[in-house]
């Protein structure tokens, strides 16, 4: 029997074990202008298991800002590609920085 490769184990556990991974905390930057989408920090939970950790929100006459503090059992890389498309169906630019690896 032949042992599945290392990386098919880390997906098939990505799905199947989320606790079992270890966590990441990175801070994500999110930039709009006024009346293009809204903000709802609770969606990002819905991406890859993501849980939001904490969220500041500015907003001025024509742009809005959140930076939010979110913890995740993804890459970076894979963060990154989640949020920056969900960013830009809903009318945003996101940047995302890494805090810390595994916690």
């Amino acid at each position: 029997m032949q042992r599945p490769a290392r990386e098919s184990y880390a997906a098939f556990a990505a799905l199947v074990l989320p606790w079992a991974m270890p966590e990441h905390r990175s801070i994500v930057v999110l930039l709009g202008s006024r009346g293009r989408g809204r903000l709802e920090p609770a969606a990002l939970a819905s991406l890859l298991g993501v849980r939001l950790l904490r969220a500041e929100l500015a907003e001025g006459e024509t742009a809005v800002c959140a930076a939010l503090t979110l913890a995740h059992g993804v890459p970076v890389a894979q963060l990154r590609a989640a949020v920056g498309a969900w960013a830009g169906e809903n009318g945003w630019r996101a940047t995302i920085a890494p805090l810390t690896g595994p916690a």
